[in-house]
């Protein structure tokens, strides 16, 4: 018995009630660690995945990928437009990966002066 007094008098809780809480609040905080920790898992296999499709692409799909999310669209979106608007953007696409690879033939023969 003196040790129930002792442990009352350091200011322990023996309710059998308050161990129920005390345990039912470490479980909650441990099940919210541990859905913390999946999401983060979930997270970086995200990442992990969209880096390995961005490094799987060539370089002209980085351009149409870069493009598409500069002006907002997704291939989706840009499939849902009408002919006109597609045959657009899909020019202007092609066009920006000609420069960008140096592909652009109105371009080739051109002399620069690269003295200074």
């Amino acid at each position: 018995m003196t040790s129930v007094a002792s442990a009352g008098g350091l200011g322990l809780s023996l309710n059998p009630i308050g161990g129920r809480k005390i345990a039912s609040t470490r479980d909650e905080i441990f099940a919210a660690q541990e859905a913390k920790q999946a999401q983060k898992a979930e997270e970086s296999q995200q990442t992990k995945t969209e880096f390995l499709t961005f490094a799987k692409m060539s370089p002209a799909e980085r351009l149409r990928a870069a493009y598409l999310k500069d002006h907002n669209l997704t291939e989706e979106s840009l499939a849902k437009l009408s002919k006109e608007e597609r045959a657009k953007i899909e020019a202007e696409i092609k066009q920006l990966i000609k420069t960008k690879l140096g592909l652009d033939q109105s371009k080739t023969g051109q002399v620069a002066d690269v003295t200074a």
